[in-house]
């Protein structure tokens, strides 16, 4: 019976990381959507949902956003000040809500961070 389980979990494990690839690639894209991701791995979009939830306990679109933001500190980070210009490079057309999710993530505006860049 143990073998079945490792076999699932296995196959899970596999998919989380095909999830997370996809994602790495397409981050850039605006539109990109959990309908997006689930046709590019090829599952059901709500056992996709699911089995990611299980596997990382996180959400798809939580680990889309972390992405996104991390790749925007790394701009930042690389010398890029023009927050809507790092916004349309991590998938946000809208700058104001870019930097809504970015304070979420980092704790401080996009601008802020900007500034304390080199001061730590």
């Amino acid at each position: 019976m143990e073998h079945v389980h490792t076999k699932k979990s296995s196959r899970s494990a596999i998919i989380v990381a095909e999830v997370q690839c996809f994602i790495q690639t397409h981050y850039r894209n605006e539109e990109l959507r959990i309908e997006d991701i689930a046709r590019g791995v090829h599952m059901n979009y709500t056992h996709l949902c699911y089995v990611f939830k299980k596997e990382t306990a996180t959400t798809i679109n939580d680990y889309l956003t972390q992405v996104r933001m991390q790749k925007a500190k790394a701009l930042f980070d690389q010398g890029y000040i023009i927050v809507q210009d790092v916004a349309n490079r991590v998938g946000y057309s809208d700058a104001n809500y870019f930097g809504k999710c970015f304070k979420k993530y980092a704790g401080i505006t996009p601008s802020k961070y900007i500034a304390n860049i080199g001061k730590g």
